[in-house]
């Protein structure tokens, strides 16, 4: 059980965003280099759903390993992912919501393929098959012309679409840019830097939050369409091995579940019992690494997506504690279930808005500022 998340399904607007499985032809092919896997290559769309349509920017960031890259993704009305993984390995271009997880990488491309090659993606609890429809494929953007493109069809039940992806380019969208019809066109592409291929990805740090100690706790009223309730959430233990907390979580209607937290490279990282350390996904980000508009994904147990965005770094809210500036992280499945879940670096999360309302009501983990004042006996 995922704290402070609702349970949805995200399908943005691009199918780079899930977990996958191959059809074994992963080794032994041509070495592809794929020049625009580069810091600082940036991507400008134009794309539209059934809510409307608003420009998308996609910036490969940082690489962080050999050969995977960091990419944040940027829009103000279209939800996308705000961070993924790149990488390319024997000619198969993978992306993935996920740095550690070798089961999120998803191949979104094979280059160096035949016309007819084919394998499998899964997207939550949906599988996809991707094929080559064609190579070589011409396509414009707002730029210019590309002529390397490889064309991708996407197939599930009786739904099919399209994507072209370039060698040099990289994702092109999902047609060309005079089509209008197309849900997302490359505007303009502007390549970046290549970067030393010898970077290894930083091993996890387990350190401190000062929130995560074994017996503290945590009280909530919620509100929400479902009605009234109360949840309490209690670090129950320490793993023996690792600085790694189990958490406890209880309803007082009924309900219950037990997740693990700890801390890697500032951010506060979750995953399910039944899962691995690969498979955790964030909560919060300590202050000095967290940006506005900045984010990440993540994946439920159950297979359904849900994104977070920072959208405030020290807004002042009411709480428990009295008035506290505190971070502001948007959940939201894509759709229409959103909230805001605020925290503070050592009292952990302490308000969350929006359909749900949680406020805590009691606590132990550190001192209150409310002040307790006695009544006067009568005289």
């Amino acid at each position: 059980m995922r704290l402070f998340v609702a349970s949805f399904l995200l399908f943005g607007f691009m199918a780079l965003l899930s977990s996958c499985s191959d059809d074994g032809e992963t080794s032994g092919g041509p070495k592809i280099e794929l020049s625009f896997l580069a810091e600082g290559t940036e991507y400008h769309y134009y794309a539209l759903n059934f809510f409307g349509d608003d420009s998308i920017k996609s910036v490969i960031e940082e690489q962080i390993g050999v050969d995977t890259f960091l990419v944040r993704n940027y829009s103000d009305l279209i939800t996308v992912f705000p961070t993924q993984y790149w990488t390319v390995k024997d000619g198969n271009f993978y992306t993935s919501y996920r740095l550690r997880d070798p089961e999120a990488y998803q191949i979104e491309c094979k280059f160096g393929k035949p016309k007819g090659t084919s394998w499998k993606v899964k997207k939550g609890t949906a599988t996809y098959t991707y094929s080559i429809d064609e190579v070589n494929v011409s396509i414009t953007t707002g730029q210019n012309e590309i002529t390397d493109a490889v064309k991708v069809k996407i197939q599930t039940g009786s739904s099919t679409y399209y994507q072209y992806f370039s060698p040099t380019v990289g994702l092109i969208g999902t047609g060309n840019f005079e089509d209008e019809t197309a849900s997302m066109r490359l505007v303009r592409y502007v390549a970046g830097n290549p970067a030393s291929t010898t970077r290894v990805t930083p091993p996890i740090t387990y350190g401190d939050f000062a929130f995560l100690e074994v017996g503290n706790y945590w009280t909530y009223s919620e509100s929400s369409i479902f009605g009234e309730d109360e949840l309490t959430v209690t670090v129950e233990s320490k793993l023996p091995s690792k600085n790694i907390f189990k958490v406890h979580l209880s309803y007082l209607s009924g309900g219950e579940g037990d997740s693990y937290w700890f801390e890697d490279n500032g951010y506060l990282m979750t995953y399910d019992e039944g899962e691995d350390v690969e498979q955790a996904d964030p909560l919060y980000v300590v202050p000095s690494k967290a940006k506005l508009e900045h984010g990440w994904g993540g994946l439920t147990e159950s297979g359904k997506f849900y994104i977070y965005e920072i959208t405030s770094l020290d807004e002042v809210v009411d709480t428990y504690y009295g008035e506290l500036p505190a971070m502001g992280i948007y959940v939201t499945d894509g759709l229409f279930v959103s909230q805001t879940n605020y925290w503070h670096l050592n009292k952990g999360n302490v308000l969350v808005t929006g359909l749900g309302y949680r406020e805590i009501i009691g606590t132990n983990v550190r001192q209150s500022q409310r002040q307790f004042i006695p009544m006067l006996a009568p005289l």
